[in-house]
């Protein structure tokens, strides 16, 4: 319906690229770490959820989301479809290169909308069996090497339906249908479904989405009851700032995270570039120096995380013969945009292996006051003990979306 056998006439333009593009990706955000969780479009699955209450930083989520994978791709790669229904959210995506249509409102278009899409996966089912390809990327691979008659390179789909419980509330037998169709065959057709929203309850998020939605993306939630909805698991209800998340990555171990910030003069700056330099290109790419880099002149701010990173390794080394026991020495400490992490060497034949969990919990117990309630990780790293302890806010380092995207392509 959208690409399948269609010519598109598009001019071609100098693309102007500050980084090495491996593969479009989308990068959901910055782990406890410090590193960059990356999702490449060629591994993302056919269903992701994202969950978070009015103010949890959903939205910023979403911007960061869609504009990682506008940076580190072009238009003949990628096109999004979009459902907004406030109608003012995604106001810079109108008559962009990378959409396949302009944003929808209605959920009667979403319905529409993903009709069309199950037409599309069925056509790209059909060429890529009748060719022996297993999925887009490696027919892609074959139109570029010109193995296939007449063939054209097909593009990633992301449709994102903001406020699903919308959609359902009015149409939720023929959602749930939609969603299982993609589940079961999407992927392979390089499309990809990205259902948001703001009530994690069991009459929005029902089976059919809990089923095929292997990658969760959950904010902070109403409560713990919510929080078992979207993540499968207690601790959402308890993040504090905005653009903190949880995230299982297809299907993966749930890690901790936060989405980088982009404002809205960024946003203007990125998408004028797009509409008035390169409409309709291929080749459509925007240099990273349309982002701000905030990550100059903070030395005040980091000598004052290393004074509390400080204060905190001399608390911790008075509690670990309580928790770990005492033949423990520093490796290392090192401090993050959110977090500031401990490496402490155990003996060379510790006695026993301590309950992570319970020393997770004791810690939180006992530095309480310090760390204002956030949870602690404690790992293994060999026989060494790994202690990583988020930041009040106002140690907190920033991040930028321009940082992120340059750290993920190192």
């Amino acid at each position: 319906m959208f690409f399948t056998k269609r010519k598109e006439k598009e001019k071609e333009t100098q693309a102007i690229v500050d980084i090495s593009v491996k593969e479009t990706q989308a990068i959901v955000g910055i782990s406890m770490e410090g590193k960059a969780i990356r999702l490449p479009l060629s591994q993302m699955e056919a269903v992701t959820l994202v969950a978070g209450v009015t103010g949890s930083g959903k939205t910023i989520f979403h911007r960061s989301l869609l504009t990682t994978i506008l940076a580190t791709s072009k238009p003949d790669k990628v096109k999004f479809l979009i459902a907004d229904p406030k109608r003012n959210d995604y106001l810079e995506y109108f008559d962009m290169p990378f959409m396949l249509r302009n944003p929808i409102g209605d959920s009667k278009d979403v319905i529409d909308t993903l009709e069309d899409l199950k037409t599309e996966m069925d056509k790209r089912h059909q060429l890529f069996n009748h060719g022996g390809y297993k999925d887009l990327d490696v027919y892609n691979e074959a139109v570029e090497r010109g193995e296939t008659k007449d063939g054209e390179k097909l593009p990633h789909i992301v449709f994102l339906i903001d406020e699903i419980n919308n959609v359902m509330w009015e149409y939720k037998e023929k959602m749930e249908d939609s969603i299982k169709y993609f589940g079961a065959k999407a992927r392979a057709s390089g499309i990809h479904l990205v259902l948001s929203t703001q009530f994690a309850k069991k009459e929005y998020i029902d089976g059919a989405i809990k089923l095929n939605a292997n990658t969760k993306i959950t904010l902070r939630t109403s409560n713990k009851i919510e929080s078992m909805v979207a993540l499968g698991e207690y601790g959402a209800e308890k993040l504090q700032r905005q653009g903190e998340f949880y995230a299982s990555i297809n299907g993966d171990k749930t890690m901790r995270g936060h989405v980088p910030y982009i404002d809205d003069d960024e946003i203007d700056k990125i998408f004028g570039y797009i509409k008035s330099n390169e409409k309709a290109s291929r080749d459509v790419s925007f240099p990273l120096t349309l982002f701000k880099n905030r990550k100059l002149d903070f030395e005040e701010e980091r000598r004052n995380v290393e004074k509390y990173g400080n204060t905190m390794q001399r608390k911790i080394e008075k509690l670990m013969p309580k928790y770990i026991g005492s033949d423990i020495k520093i490796r290392g400490k090192k401090v993050l945009s959110r977090t500031v992490a401990f490496e402490y060497k155990r003996s060379q034949h510790p006695d026993g292996m301590p309950n992570l969990e319970k020393v997770e919990k004791a810690l939180e117990t006992d530095l309480n006051e310090d760390v204002e309630g956030r949870f602690i990780s404690v790992t293994l790293k060999g026989r060494n003990i790994v202690i990583i302890m988020p930041l009040p806010e106002k140690y907190h380092m920033p991040i930028d979306i321009k940082t992120m995207i340059e750290e993920a392509f190192e």
